[in-house]
This record gives C-alpha cells, structure tokens and sequence, in this order.
C-alpha cells in the first residue's frame, strides 16, 4: 500500500512538471508565429535573422525540434563560405605538396637518365625542360659530361634569338624572350611572352606548363604583397585601438580591435593565430574596464558620497554581433563559447534582452551536461 501511495506521488509529481514545463496557449501561438516568420526568413537568405527568432522558439519550449534544426542549418548557411574558402585552399597546399613530391631528385643510379631526357628534350628543341634537366645534373656533379656546355649552348641561343626583333617566326621569338626572361626571375616578362605563344599555339604543351609555374609564382608574389600591406594594417588598427584604451575609451577601442577579427574571418595570413590571441587579450582587457565602470554604478547607500563616475558607452552594433556570434555557437553545440559571446554582448550593451536570455538558457544546458 505504502509503495503505491509513493508511485502515485511521483506520477503525480511528474505531471505536474510536465503541465509546468509545457506552453500555453499563448505561447503555442507565439512559437507558431515565430517558426513561421523564421522559416520565411531562412528561405529568404537571411540567416542570422531567422536564427535570432528560432532562439527565442526556445527559449519558449528548450525542447522544440524545429527552431533546433533550423538554428543549425542556418548556422551552417553562414559558415558555408568560410568553409569553401578553407577548403580550396587545403587543396591548392595538397596540390603543391603534390607537386613538389613529384619532382625529380638527382642520384647516384638515376643521374645518366635524366641526362638523357636532357639531351632528347634538347634534340626536340623543348628547351625549357632542357635546361632544367641539365641543371639538375649539373647540381648533382658539375662535371658530368657534357652537361655544362650543352646547359651554355642552349641560353646562348636563346639569348640570340630574343634580340632578332625581325624574325618572321613570332612563336619562335616569344618562346626565346619568354627563356631569358624565366632565366632572369622575370615572371611577367615571361609570362607575357608565352601567353602570345598559348593564344597562337594551345598545343603548345612545354610553354603550357612553364606559363603555369610562373603564374603560380606572379600569385604567391602579389599573396606575399597583400599579406605585407595586411600586417601593417592591422598594425595602425591595433594602434588606433590601443590609444582609445589609454584614453579609457573602451569600446571605440574594441571596436578598432573587432576590425581585425572580422577581416580575419577571410584572411588567412601567415601571422593569423598571433592576431587572434593578441587581439583576444586586449578585447578582454577593454571588457574587464567596462565591467568595473558597470560596478561603479550600481546604487550607492544613502551614507555614500555620490562621486561622479564616466558613463558607460553603449555599443549596439558591436552587442548584435556578438550575439549573433553566440547564436553561431550555440548552433554547434559550443555552450561555453556562445556564453561567452553573449556575456561580451551584454557588456557592450547591458540592455540587450536577448543576449541575456540566451546566456541564461545556455547557462541551464551546460549545468545539465
């Protein structure tokens, strides 16, 4: 008797945190209207919008299968970019590393073949290929043979038919100024030269694949040039931001600091992780400032003198972001760091309702992990 009285209590109690837990009817509707409204939105492409109504689905009903799969998939909408981007180039490094493994290395056994291959690409006036093979022999054992002078031989000619400004075979004379100028490391030269070749001849399968190499190089050079001016970039906006923070102007300064943050999120400079983690810092230093500054306004007791304290600075575009960032997170199962989006939210503007329900509905799951 006494074990069915308690079975009865629990089935009772469980009823009652089911009819607790449930939603009204008001708040049906209110879900109804907001799953609505943010399906509506993600068809339309916008993604962050319908993720911040799906949060509130569930912040209604915690439980509710379609805000959850529509966070996510929105989610993934935003990061799609950023995803191809990375992938192309994993790719394009494979690729290089491909390359790079597939060139020949000179030995002890193999050094009389590839001086053959030299002598019958220079038979078949593929110079290109030529020279390079001779050269790999000659790096090998400089005295090889005859590998030196028939290395000479070959940029001689080459050297003399690039001056024959008259010479009525055009594919001849560009192939010529295309050597010299690849011997000379100048690619744009070279590449310019062959391009006329590729544009007569597409066959052309040697300047086809020497085109290529200086290509890929013009594009490493001008990465090289854009990842310099990013550096120094970066290097007046930090500045810039680390100047508003002397000057106890916090957010302006995480606002400058947030520059290089986004422009990261597309950039993949050789310096990336030391950004990220000196720029995190600082973010954190201003953020710790204006959480003192929130402190020292809380209400004072009567015995208190007032003492003027500089008003807080509300950033409303810099909160959304970080909300949005947050909902990010959550999306991927990221409590901690949705969390800690939406604190930065909060504290960039202390007003900002969503961000604090958010942080406090996440703050719930990550208790029940």
């Amino acid at each position: 008797m006494k074990k069915n009285l308690i079975l009865v209590v629990l089935l009772f109690l469980s009823g009652v945190r089911f009819l607790l837990a449930a939603p009204t009817k008001d708040d049906r509707q209110k879900i109804k209207e907001l799953t609505a409204a943010g399906i509506s939105l993600y068809q339309n492409k916008n993604y962050k919008e319908a993720m911040d109504l799906f949060m509130q689905v569930l912040i209604i009903e915690p439980q509710n299968a379609t805000a959850r799969q529509y966070i996510r998939k929105s989610a993934d909408m935003i990061l799609a970019p950023e995803r191809k981007r990375i992938q192309r180039e994993r790719l394009a490094i494979l690729e290089k590393a491909r390359k790079a493994l597939a060139e020949q290395k000179v030995t002890g056994s193999n050094i009389s073949q590839i001086y053959r291959q030299a002598l019958k690409e220079m038979n078949q006036n593929y110079y290109l290929k030529a020279s390079r093979d001779f050269q790999l022999v000659i790096d090998y054992d400089p005295n090889y043979e005859n590998a030196r002078v028939h290395l000479n031989s070959i940029q001689k000619k080459m050297e003399e038919t690039a001056l024959q400004e008259a010479m009525s075979d055009a594919e001849q004379l560009a192939y010529a100024k295309g050597f010299v100028a690849y011997q000379k490391q100048k690619w744009r030269e070279a590449a310019n030269q062959w391009e006329k070749i590729i544009s007569l001849n597409p066959r052309q399968k040697e300047v086809a694949e020497y085109l290529k190499i200086v290509q890929d190089k013009l594009q490493e050079l001008a990465l090289q040039a854009h990842y310099q001016e990013l550096e120094e970039e970066f290097n007046r906006i930090f500045n810039t931001g680390q100047k508003n923070y002397e000057s106890k102007k916090y957010v302006q300064a995480i606002q400058e600091w947030e520059k290089i943050t986004e422009k990261l999120k597309t950039e993949n400079p050789p310096t990336k992780q030391q950004w990220q983690e000196k720029v995190s810092q600082a973010i954190d230093l201003a953020l710790n400032e204006i959480k003192k500054l929130q402190a020292a306004q809380q209400p004072r007791t009567p015995t208190t003198k007032p003492k003027e304290e500089p008003k807080i600075e509300i950033d409303e575009d810099g909160s959304n972001k970080h909300y949005t960032e947050g909902l990010i997170a959550y999306a991927q199962g990221r409590l901690r760091d949705a969390i800690r989006e939406w604190e930065m939210a909060l504290r960039l503007n202390p007003n900002n309702e969503k961000a604090a329900k958010a942080r406090e509905k996440a703050e719930k799951e990550l208790k029940t992990e």
